[in-house]
């Protein structure tokens, strides 16, 4: 958990909380699979009491491990993403940024979720561990990055075999 103690400016409209923080993430699961981090991920940037409302603005960095998206290989991608996110203890529909703002209660302020979501929000559409990955052989499973597999090439997909025919009786 990413919790932050907002007891000193949580009662003091426009008091400001820098914010240059270290902290372990555990694992995310996002719609490309499991997302775990090599090391501490860093939040820099600022608590400020808006009259009612924390706003915390900043930058989340880190490195991820993931698997790639066509040879399943996993590799570490740099993360970079912005946070802009509204507590609010005692808000009302429409006071936060969209109308979207996260409810919290007493004294600490846990930003767990929120960075979640900025760190799945960062991950590109498609993972790749390289531009030029060659992905698996879609039939017996090679990694091509690493091997060459000795399956045929030869294949035609059935509806073509019509016109392979005919170019092969025309030559």
């Amino acid at each position: 958990m990413i919790r932050l103690d907002v007891s000193r400016i949580k009662n003091v409209p426009g008091e400001t909380l820098r914010l240059d923080l270290n902290f372990p993430m555990d694992p995310v699961q996002s719609q490309h699979g499991q997302v775990s981090f090599n090391s501490p991920l860093r939040l820099t940037g600022f608590l400020t009491n808006e009259g009612g409302k924390l706003k915390l603005t900043g930058c989340l960095e880190g490195e991820a491990r993931i698997a790639c998206g066509r040879c399943l290989d996993l590799f570490d991608l740099p993360l970079k993403a912005e946070m802009d996110e509204v507590y609010c203890s005692e808000c009302r529909e429409g006071q936060g940024p969209g109308g979207e703002w996260v409810l919290f209660r007493g004294d600490v302020l846990d930003v767990t979720a929120e960075v979640a979501k900025a760190v799945l929000s960062a991950l590109p559409m498609k993972l790749l561990c390289r531009e030029d990955c060659r992905g698996l052989c879609q039939r017996c499973g090679t990694n091509l990055n690493r091997e060459a597999c000795r399956c045929s090439t030869d294949d035609v997909d059935p509806r073509m075999e019509v016109l392979r025919k005919l170019l092969k009786d025309g030559n």
